[in-house]
This record gives structure tokens, C-alpha cells and sequence, in this order.
């Protein structure tokens, strides 16, 4: 499964549309209540933040804000990894500001053990798609799994 802004262009793949996501910026309420707020979307490159990327030395949030506006945020996170679970619990703990998937966060939101910050501003909409090979001798089962997450991706 892929996550992307641009569609697959290998011809040997095929792929279906799942569904799609944007991230947010997020943060414990203990630590908005520890640095008091943000007033601008560009107070982020000099505050804690986490991301799921491998390490560099510098790290990009690309976000869309009011009116289309466009901002590249750098930033020196304090953690970086590819689970979501980790970058979730470092942000449940005040560790960080995080740009995580909306869907991700929605049960932290609601119980308050995270919340949005600046919410005029996101990530671009990413789509979700299930990418695999000609269908020709596929088996059944595949098939099946295939057909029945696009469905209950419809769902959702």
C-alpha cells in the first residue's frame, strides 16, 4: 500500500484508489500549555518537533494554508522514526508538534490527549492506493482482498 501525492507511473503495475488523507499539526495540550500558544504557522521551525522520516539534517513540512497559501516549514525534529505508533505516543507525552494523519489522530482528539494546532493549516490531501501487479494469473484470493479493500475503503 502507498501513500503519495502523484500517481504510480511504473507500466507494470497496476494500482486502485483507496482513499484520501491529509495530515495536521498536532500537540499536547502540555505542551501548548509549556510554550503558550503559536501565533504563525512559521514559529514551528525553532519549536520541538517530531517526523516520520528517516534522519537528515534538516527535515520540511510542505502546508497549505488559508487562501491556497503555501509554506515550507524547516525544521531540526527532536525525534524522527517510520512508526506512527512511536511519533503518536511522543506527542501524547509532550515531546513534540507532529504533522500526522487526521484519521490517525481522531480518538486522541476527542478524548483531549492531543490537540490541533494552527487549523487553518495542513499537509496537501495525499491518496491512498493498493499497487500490485497485472492482474493476469492472479490468484483468487488476491483478487478478492483487492476488490474488498476498495470497497470498504468506500465505505469509510
Amino acid at each position: 500500500m502507498r501513500a503519495t501525492n502523484e500517481p504510480e507511473t511504473q507500466t507494470s503495475l497496476k494500482m486502485r484508489k483507496l482513499d484520501r488523507a491529509r495530515r495536521i499539526l498536532v500537540a499536547s495540550p502540555s505542551l501548548i500549555e509549556r510554550i503558550g500558544g503559536l501565533d504563525c504557522v512559521d514559529e514551528l521551525a525553532d519549536l520541538p518537533t517530531l517526523a516520520m522520516t528517516p534522519w537528515v539534517s534538516f527535515h520540511s513540512w510542505e502546508l497549505i494554508g488559508p487562501n491556497d497559501e503555501k509554506r515550507v516549514i524547516r525544521h531540526q525534529p527532536r525525534l524522527t522514526c517510520r512508526s506512527m505508533t512511536a511519533i503518536l505516543d511522543a506527542a501524547r507525552a509532550g515531546l513534540g508538534f507532529g504533522l500526522l494523519l487526521e484519521s490517525a489522530c481522531e480518538a486522541d482528539l476527542q478524548a483531549g490527549r492531543l490537540v490541533r494546532v494552527l487549523p487553518q493549516w495542513q499537509s496537501e490531501e495525499a491518496s491512498f492506493y493498493i499497487v500490485f501487479t497485472t492482474a493476469k494469473g492472479m490468484p483468487p484470493a488476491v483478487r478478492v482482498l483487492i476488490d474488498f479493500l476498495v470497497e470498504k475503503s468506500r465505505h469509510h
